[in-house]
């Protein structure tokens, strides 16, 4: 299957979903939390594209939280460049979680830390006015 068969079906599958389970309404900005996997990319690129042809008018941000690793910020510029392409909005935000993770709490086992870490950030970093999407709730439907 091409790329461009791949991504409309995506979209398909995308617009039944919103529809069905009205996920989106008009007006809504929607922020994606971008980890650079083909997941959350396909997701924000997908909404993106949604918003040509399913009726109504809504804002897609796509936002990604470094966790700056021995307190180094990674390097996202091919996010940049390709969320740029498609005329969508692209924030990286720098946070401490590495740091606090490894070096204060010396976590053996660090993902449920880091996931709970990061989650609380996500909601911080919608100011309540911002609707969030995971890609997990967007698993059944794919």
């Amino acid at each position: 299957m091409s790329d461009l068969r791949a991504m409309q079906r995506l979209c398909g599958l995308m617009r039944k979903a919103v529809q069905d389970y009205e996920m989106i309404a008009p007006g809504d900005r929607v922020m994606v939390g971008v980890s650079g996997g083909k997941d959350s990319v396909a997701l924000t690129i997908g909404l993106s594209m949604l918003r040509k042809y399913i009726g109504f008018d809504y804002e897609v941000v796509a936002v990604t939280l470094d966790p700056q690793f021995d307190h180094q910020p990674m390097d996202y510029s091919a996010l940049a460049e390709l969320f740029r392409r498609h005329g969508i909005p692209y924030e990286v935000r720098r946070t401490e979680i590495g740091p606090v993770v490894f070096e204060y709490r010396k976590e053996k086992n660090p993902c449920a830390l880091c996931a709970k870490l990061r989650r609380g950030r996500s909601w911080a970093a919608t100011r309540w006015r911002w609707d969030i999407i995971w890609t997990m709730p967007w698993k059944p439907f794919i």
